[in-house]
């Protein structure tokens, strides 16, 4: 299992904000729990109400823990269906194996369809003991900005901080060996990558790529590094308090 935790993030339409609504965790024996987050400091579950934010209505109380031995069926129609006939390419691309199970899969994809603004994300890893932190994600706007460019293993990518980005002020952007945009970071972790930008810590950026993948699943970025106390202070301050 590749994790135990998911966060619900709702995007706004009007402002492209996205809030941290709901977390998604399941344990050992299977079970499910899907509760709303209360807790957030800021673009938690208050903040998308005050954005026109809808409780979902498999979920209509923002305070119950919503328990199922199996993942919930509004989530289970998130998966792309088996019936594709490009089902297994998908997986076998995104690495999903055999014994890989619902919450897996849901992990891998997001679970975002056409017809709602839902997206699941991994929270960031923190170790803030060892002053370390740990995260994945997909490049976004490579089918805009990265389509006509393959990586290779020897291709080095860079992070930059993009000022004055009308739909995300804290957007960070990526670069194919200095030179050209490939895409962005996902907003859910861009706030927190800018921090780390800004303090000039350490990190370490590796990649996948996949060129028969569909356009957001073809670079998939893992980045390790240090944090420090101002970083991570800031963060929780900011945004996602909890995931």
């Amino acid at each position: 299992m590749l994790n135990n935790k998911l966060c619900l993030l709702w995007q706004d339409v009007n402002t492209r904000n996205w809030f941290h609504v709901g977390n998604l965790t399941v344990d050992s024996d299977g079970q499910y729990s899907f509760a709303y987050e209360n807790d957030s400091k800021k673009r938690g579950l208050q903040e998308a109400i005050d954005n026109s934010y809808n409780l979902h209505p498999t979920f209509p109380s923002r305070t119950e823990i919503y328990t199922s031995p199996k993942l919930f069926s509004a989530f289970t129609r998130r998966l792309p269906d088996k019936k594709r006939r490009d089902y297994v390419d998908i997986f076998n691309n995104l690495g999903v194996v055999a014994e890989s199970n619902a919450f897996d899969m849901l992990s891998l994809t997001g679970g975002t369809i056409n017809s709602d603004n839902y997206e699941f994300v991994r929270p960031i890893q923190i170790d803030d003991v060892k002053n370390q932190f740990e995260i994945d994600f997909y490049i976004r706007g490579w089918r805009h900005h990265g389509m006509t460019d393959k990586l290779i293993q020897s291709d080095k990518l860079i992070l930059e901080a993009e000022d004055n980005n009308p739909y995300d002020e804290d957007a960070v952007y990526v670069l194919k060996n200095n030179d050209n945009k490939i895409g962005y970071v996902p907003a859910f972790y861009s706030s927190f990558i800018k921090l780390i930008l800004t303090e000039k810590l350490n990190y370490q950026l590796d990649f996948e790529f996949n060129e028969k993948a569909p356009s957001h699943y073809k670079v998939k970025v893992y980045m390790s590094g240090r944090t420090n106390e101002r970083v991570l202070s800031n963060y929780q301050e900011k945004i996602f308090l909890n995931c």
